[in-house]
């Protein structure tokens, strides 16, 4: 069994079954483009800005913890943790059209379904 530090893992990057790898990019560049995360439990306007901050808005899912989360409070805090309107697009419906390759015909149907 290999026993790796924490600062090991940081200073070689990726690893190999038989040897470690020197990483191309530092690890918040793998962080920022093959990681996302959800708003799922998550209740702070803050730590909501952090996320954008640290990943980016195209990282981030719109998930809840229905019955858990807050309701209303929780979009109220997730909509004042990211100011931006284009970057709640994202997080609201955007990024998962991208992530799962849903398609913008998906989210018109779904429109005209809530019109009716």
């Amino acid at each position: 069994m290999c026993r790796l530090r924490t600062n090991t893992l940081a200073e070689f990057g990726i690893l190999n079954q038989r040897h470690a790898v020197k990483a191309k990019h530092p690890i918040t560049f793998y962080m920022r483009n093959n990681l996302c995360i959800t708003t799922s439990g998550n209740v702070s306007p803050v730590s909501f800005m952090g996320a954008v901050m640290s990943l980016g808005a195209d990282r981030i899912l719109f998930a809840t913890d229905y019955p858990f989360d807050l309701g209303p409070a929780f979009l109220q805090n997730l909509e004042s943790g990211i100011p931006s309107k284009a970057d709640l697009e994202k997080v609201y419906h955007g990024n998962a059209t991208r992530v799962f390759k849903l398609g913008e015909t998906l989210w018109q149907e779904l429109d005209t379904c809530n019109d009716k």
